[in-house]
């Protein structure tokens, strides 16, 4: 999928990048990958499609508050973090694998082994990992970040499984995850 960028001239349609035919929009639920095995689903998703050649593109609003939004689930998840949601948690706090685990006192290749399944993961790190992201996003001044969400980090327990959620873009403007 495209990015939405190429306008047609006065009119304001959105045209298709591979074909140049204008685009059709619609409101419809869409598979956010958000790593390579980890998808959330995005209740509200504007979707534009092609009618001539079917190329489809997807355009997600705000999408460093989306990043937020589900970070912000994960810290509160119950359950020991997978490997794809500490890769996550990785990229939000913008390091190399090397840097984190130099950060957490562990082994590079631990941290990997982590990221990839292959060690389970260890509560005290995942609880590390969880301060750090809110402490990050706390210093930044997020707005979905508070001193009561950093308050309320979980304490990881039972079986490392990908969260499952579907979120949406509410009428102010903020990323919500959906109830179940």
């Amino acid at each position: 999928m495209k990015s939405r960028s190429k306008k047609s001239g006065n009119r304001g349609t959105d045209l298709c990048l591979e074909c140049g035919s204008p685009m059709r929009e619609s409101t419809e639920a869409h598979k956010f990958t958000v790593t390579r095995k980890w998808a959330i689903t995005i209740a509200d998703a504007k979707v534009y499609a092609c009618p001539k050649c079917g190329e489809r593109e997807v355009s997600i609003h705000r999408p460093e508050a989306l990043e937020r939004t589900i970070a912000t689930e994960l810290i509160k998840k119950p359950a020991l973090l997978s490997g794809d949601e500490v890769t996550f948690l990785r990229n939000c706090l913008a390091m190399k694998g090397r840097q984190l685990a130099k950060e957490l006192g562990i082994q590079h290749e631990t941290l990997s082994r982590y990221e990839t399944g292959f060690y389970k993961m260890n509560p005290t790190v995942d609880r590390l990992i969880r301060a750090m992201v809110a402490l990050w996003y706390l210093h930044r001044g997020s707005e979905t970040f508070t001193a009561e969400t950093a308050a309320n980090i979980a304490t990881p327990d039972g079986e490392a499984k990908p969260l499952k959620m579907t979120v949406y873009f509410d009428p102010q403007g903020v990323w919500r995850r959906a109830a179940a």
